[in-house]
């Protein structure tokens, strides 16, 4: 089951999501912070990006090939799981 079945009130966020996502062309890690707001992302090592969607219940890690228009989805998942990972010192940039 996928995260989006798991959580259809989050939908819209990850349609929204996937849309900005698609009409993207990144250069650079700095780039796609500035799609989705500086307040909205954090940056990590190995090129992954953080976004939060859904009005801050939803966060969403990427890999960005940039310059190929390609981007990962490496974990997505609720903020509070996202605080947890963080707190038992996972490193976001080796999902």
């Amino acid at each position: 089951m996928n995260f989006a079945s798991k959580h259809p009130t989050l939908r819209s966020a990850i349609d929204t999501f996937i849309a900005m996502v698609e009409k993207s062309d990144w250069q650079t890690p700095e780039e796609a912070v500035l799609t989705f707001g500086q307040a909205r992302t954090d940056t990590f090592a190995n090129e992954r990006v953080c976004v939060n969607i859904g009005g801050g219940k939803c966060r969403v890690v990427i890999k960005a090939r940039y310059g190929w228009r390609k981007v990962y989805v490496k974990w997505i998942g609720l903020h509070n799981d996202y605080t947890k990972m963080l707190e038992q010192g996972q490193k976001l940039e080796n999902l």
